[in-house]
């Protein structure tokens, strides 16, 4: 069994735009009022830094490193 071709790799980072992440962003607002989901958001945040070294070594490895962003509406509606 052959291992992942890392020359044919790229990281594909979703969703952390300030809105998911951030203390303040709509999200984390949206968290807090709906506390019966029961969505850890400290954990949430706390993968930051990890995903920053992440594409820290892909970039280092000069393998590409592609953001998606998702765009919703304020009340999370078409989510």
């Amino acid at each position: 069994m052959r291992g992942p071709e890392i020359n044919t790799l790229a990281l594909i980072i979703v969703d952390m735009q300030n809105d998911f992440v951030h203390p303040e962003g709509g999200f984390a607002h949206f968290v807090r009022e709906a506390l019966a989901a029961g969505i850890d958001l400290p954990f949430l945040m706390g993968t930051t830094p990890y995903i920053q070294r992440l594409a820290d070594a892909f970039r280092a490895a000069g393998r590409p490193v592609v953001y998606v962003a998702q765009k919703v509406k304020p009340d999370y509606s078409d989510a």
